[in-house]
């Protein structure tokens, strides 16, 4: 009777019976489950693009949408450029702090590409990105005396990049570092 029991346990248990996850993978599933995937974010920042708000329902593919600015494709980056710039747009302040470090990191590594893709947004747009830059450097360095020194140092070693750049180029980084000093300038009177 006993082995009957068993067998009958043990058919029951195979056909409905799962084993208990362990905590790491309870964390992995959710994890999984939560993180968009590369197709989805691009479809996303096609959405975007497209006038649908980035807020709202398309809020959970904002971190990875600013983090594909950066990314190694060259032809990925420009449009995902276009997509921050769609974000910048409808941010009105929210995710400064973000869009600030991915644009610092951006210029940081290419300012010339930067300058490039840049000429795709409005210059209200591309005013608001300095603004976040300068936010970004603010936090970071938390003085306004440092923020300064840091953006100075910042500002050599973007000049120094653009050196093969075209004159156009360089005024518009100069514009782009002139919205940043005065958005220092204004940090420094409050």
């Amino acid at each position: 009777m006993r082995v009957l029991l068993f067998i009958l346990g043990l058919s029951v248990c195979i056909g409905g019976c799962k084993p208990k996850k362990t905590s790491a993978e309870e964390s992995l599933s959710i994890q999984v489950d939560t993180q968009p995937v590369a197709d989805s974010v691009k479809i996303v920042g096609e959405r975007i693009l497209g006038g649908e708000p980035a807020f709202g329902k398309n809020e959970k593919y904002l971190f990875p949408l600013l983090d594909s600015v950066t990314q190694k494709n060259k032809n990925a980056r420009q449009f995902y450029f276009k997509v921050l710039g769609k974000i910048v747009d409808q941010s009105e302040g929210h995710l400064a702090e973000s869009i600030g470090a991915e644009v610092l990191k951006y210029i940081e590594s290419d300012p010339i590409e930067f300058i490039q893709n840049s000429k795709a947004i409005g210059d209200s747009t591309f005013k608001t990105m300095a603004y976040y830059s300068v936010d970004q450097i603010s936090i970071s360095t938390e003085d306004q005396p440092k923020a300064q020194q840091e953006f100075e140092k910042l500002k050599g070693e973007w000049i120094k990049k653009m050196e093969k750049a075209s004159d156009e180029d360089k005024a518009r980084l100069n514009d782009f570092l002139q919205f940043m000093q005065s958005s220092l300038n204004s940090k420094a009177v409050k």
